[in-house]
């Protein structure tokens, strides 16, 4: 419902206007494009994503991870994801980001480089 507040009257009342507004189907697609998935659900989404679609070509994957899925991820699968896949990963905790995020892809020695210019504390057990 749309509303606008048009202002207060001579007599003292506020002056509001009401619209209902229908969005068509296109409109709900565009206005939410990504979908909200549990913590449960983006773990195993990482798992596929690292197992089967991220860096095919490349040596080395940095993906910085929010503590909590890392957590859970413990909870849900007893395997390492890290000894399951042919990059060598390179996982760092990252509060501020909401599941997890591929940061690079690249070569061994060039993701090392990253990570001792940034300073970072990297894990690669996963």
């Amino acid at each position: 419902v749309r509303t606008q507040i048009l202002g207060i009257t001579r007599l003292g009342l506020m002056e509001i206007t009401r619209k209902n507004e229908w969005m068509s189907p296109v409109q709900l697609i565009q206005e939410n494009p990504e979908p909200v998935f549990t913590i449960e659900t983006a773990v195993f989404r990482l798992e596929r994503e690292l197992l089967f679609g991220v860096g095919k070509n490349q040596e080395a994957i940095l993906l910085s991870i929010n503590p909590r899925l890392k957590n859970v991820k413990k909870q849900l699968l007893s395997g390492r994801i890290s000894s399951k896949i042919p990059q060598e990963l390179f996982v760092r905790e990252d509060p501020s980001v909401s599941h997890y995020q591929i940061e690079l892809e690249g070569s061994v020695d060039m993701i090392r480089e990253m990570v001792h210019k940034r300073g970072y504390h990297v894990d690669n057990l996963f």
